[in-house]
């Protein structure tokens, strides 16, 4: 993770485990292009801080990684034994974290106005890859449809697994390159990536600039004048 509230949930989680004798280890895999591929000198401190010269650069000059290969059964090997009470330990409830009785009946009741029932986990974020791009066929007019306010499929609506980390954006290339070689490439296959690259274009700003991009003053740290009066102003 690259930004403050993240970064606190990161140390908090790398203290509680070290309070038990294990180590976190952090893999950067959240991004299409790897932080360490980008081609500005090896250092993100030189990246453009607009969005096409970057676009521009990363597609000339890096690559984007394949995914890493799903682990064998049992490949992982066994839990250490100091964790293993842990391991098998029910997993807090809703309530046990902190959550209100509103929240938790927003959650068992989801509001039937909402466009389509998202829930988390890789299982299902890899179940919307497959209904958008292959079984529903979506994906050869994203460009034309994605800009759409009604119904689950105008856009593709990975962006929550991909927050979570539930699917990553690098199989979401690899299955649409897969699908401009077994069904259609066109404007809309391109699309789909380059949206991914705007998400790459913000993270990466995040780590560059830290927390001045939730300043008023902004990455380019203006001193604002303001001006007006009453409700108009507030408004």
């Amino acid at each position: 993770e690259v930004t403050d509230e993240e970064l606190r949930v990161d140390r908090a989680v790398q203290r509680s485990i070290a309070q038990r004798g294990g180590e976190l280890k952090k893999v950067w895999g959240s991004t299409l292009f790897n932080k360490d591929d980008l081609p500005f000198q090896g250092d993100v401190a030189r990246m453009p801080d607009v969005f096409t010269p970057f676009k521009e650069k990363v597609e000339r000059g890096s690559k984007v990684r394949a995914c890493a290969p799903a682990p064998a059964k049992n490949g992982l090997g066994a839990i250490p034994p100091q964790l293993q009470t842990m391991a098998q330990a029910p997993l807090p409830s809703l309530k046990e974290l902190g959550f209100t009785e509103e929240e938790i009946a927003r959650v068992e009741k989801p509001d039937p106005r909402g466009v389509m029932a998202f829930r988390g986990g890789e299982t299902s974020g890899l179940a919307r890859v497959q209904d958008y791009i292959w079984d529903k066929d979506c994906l050869k007019e994203y460009f034309e449809t994605r800009n759409g306010m009604i119904g689950p499929d105008y856009s593709s609506k990975f962006s929550p697994w991909l927050a979570h980390g539930c699917i990553s954006p690098r199989f979401i290339y690899q299955e649409c390159q897969r699908y401009e070689r077994e069904r259609v490439k066109n404007k809309s296959t391109y699309w789909l990536v380059f949206e991914l690259i705007w998400r790459d274009f913000f993270k990466f700003l995040c780590l560059k600039h830290g927390n001045e991009v939730f300043k008023v003053g902004g990455i380019a740290q203006r001193r604002w004048r303001w001006e007006g009066e009453g409700d108009r102003f507030r408004r």
